[in-house]
């Protein structure tokens, strides 16, 4: 079992995004398998993922023909499935499949087969989603967070923003545009491994934004993004809900910071500081995604 929780685990790892790759999201997948595949069916998704994800950590080092290699016969093997006897398998090995090859189309600088690979998995997770496995919603959540990378790639940061407001907004409030079918339960009749994935997801989606898209330059373009991203969370705030002690001082945070950009109040700055150095935000794995960001800010802060 070790094993094949490590062979699950590093089919989320190309997307350099964190936010799939911890123990509660692999354990809801490990159990929702074990639950629908047979033995073999769950050996077969085990060895081929295997090919793919090899495939896409070879992308990630540059070496484009031995991922291509890697991906070839990956794909001969899975072609060689009877789909119409094993669909779920199918389902979850394309899952794997699209996930990985949209690295490598992406890296390669083919953006549109890249998000047409994207978009393909969004719709296979939202059938999967719709068959009674609601924890998907947290991949597709991670998918879209990908497609905003890409957008962002292309120069269309309109759209990459969008995509990125949509995630944060569902996770914060239950409900956005992207997610009009989501079949999971609301936000507070989750348990604690979903609200462990919704808290790691909202946290590294706010962190990558600021850090890669918004940025911390000192130039009116950089400036905008930031007033305009925090003045869209300050929306997205006000039907935040909150559920543990984690996400109320996220929201206190959260908070402070909107009220600096609204304001430019230096001492909401000073409060902010001081309770951060009196109270750390948070601990494990979000809480160095917060600290990260918290320092990030202050910088910002400072070029304002």
């Amino acid at each position: 079992m070790r094993r094949a929780a490590k062979k699950v685990n590093e089919r989320f790892r190309w997307s350099k995004s964190e936010v799939v790759e911890n123990n509660t999201y692999v354990k809801m997948y490990l159990g929702a398998l074990n639950k629908v595949l047979a033995t073999p069916e769950r050996q077969t998704l085990y060895l081929l993922s295997k090919f793919f994800t090899d495939a896409a950590a070879e992308v990630t080092r540059g070496r484009y023909l031995l991922a291509n290699h890697l991906f070839s016969k990956g794909e001969r093997l899975m072609a060689a499935i009877n789909r119409a006897d094993h669909p779920l398998l199918m389902a979850f090995l394309n899952n794997v499949y699209n996930r990985s090859k949209s690295l490598f189309h992406y890296r390669r600088g083919e953006t549109d087969t890249a998000i047409a690979l994207i978009q393909a998995t969004v719709v296979n997770n939202q059938r999967l989603e719709a068959r009674g496995f609601d924890f998907l919603v947290f991949d597709r959540v991670s998918q879209y967070h990908n497609l905003a990378r890409v957008y962002f790639s292309m120069s269309r940061p309109e759209e990459g923003m969008k995509v990125v407001l949509d995630n944060i907004c569902f996770l914060m409030t239950g409900a956005s545009p992207l997610f009009d079918t989501v079949q999971a339960p609301g936000i507070r009749s989750y348990n604690k491994d979903y609200l462990d994935m919704r808290f790691s997801l909202l946290c590294q989606l706010i962190f990558d934004t600021v850090r890669s898209y918004v940025g911390e330059e000192d130039n009116a373009t950089q400036r905008s993004a930031r007033i305009s991203f925090f003045n869209t969370l300050a929306i997205y705030l006000r039907d935040f809900i909150v559920v543990t002690s984690d996400e109320q001082r996220l929201q206190d945070w959260l908070t402070a910071i909107i009220m600096f950009y609204e304001d430019n109040n230096i001492d909401v700055l000073t409060r902010a500081a001081q309770r951060q150095l009196d109270q750390p935000f948070f601990g494990g794995h979000p809480g160095k995604l917060l600290t990260k960001l918290v320092k990030l800010e202050e910088k910002a802060w400072c070029l304002k």
